[in-house]
């Protein structure tokens, strides 16, 4: 309950359980009138999400599973975003006894950017963490939007064909 948000009543409500191996959570926030629903399920070492709610409709579908690899397990999670349609790929694994390395690729499904994420994660002490992320395309855009430039100073002239790369396959 939060009286500056709400004087009438509860802000939010928050319900979860699971019933028939499906997990779910169905959240109403009151202020704002939206619902969103979750829920999940586990067969066979996969677990199937998708989220839900009452502003947007369908917003996620994934799948998540553990995979081995040699003698690392990695985490393979992959969704799809609705609203922007996206597919994305993320692997994680854990990096010695208290760190973890990620990788995420967002693709556009309907001919948007495809990019990418790199990640490290490191437990420190006294309960703090370290995050470091790591994202190429910003650097690739760079490099790209400065060569003809670079180029053009140093007497070399850049092809059309070269200058004009579209950004979404600068990186791949």
């Amino acid at each position: 309950y939060d009286r500056n948000a709400n004087s009438g009543g509860l802000s939010e409500a928050t319900v979860s359980g699971e019933m028939n191996d499906i997990s779910y959570s169905i959240n109403q926030d009151f202020n704002t009138k939206k619902t969103t629903i979750s829920a999940s399920t586990e067969s066979s070492g996969n677990a199937l999400t998708v989220d839900y709610d009452t502003d947007a409709g369908l917003t996620e579908v994934g799948l998540v599973r553990d995979v081995d690899a040699g003698d690392r397990s990695i985490n393979m999670d992959a969704k799809y975003l609705v609203k922007s349609k996206t597919a994305r790929v993320k692997l994680m694994s854990a990096f010695g006894d208290d760190a973890q390395i990620s990788a995420t690729v967002d693709y556009g499904t309907d001919g948007g950017d495809t990019s990418y994420e790199f990640g490290y994660s490191q437990d420190l002490k006294d309960g703090r963490t370290m995050d470091v992320e790591f994202n190429p395309s910003g650097v690739v855009t760079a490099i790209l939007d400065e060569l003809p430039h670079i180029l053009s100073e140093s007497g070399i002239m850049m092809p059309a064909t070269y200058a004009h790369l579209p950004r979404t396959h600068a990186a791949s």
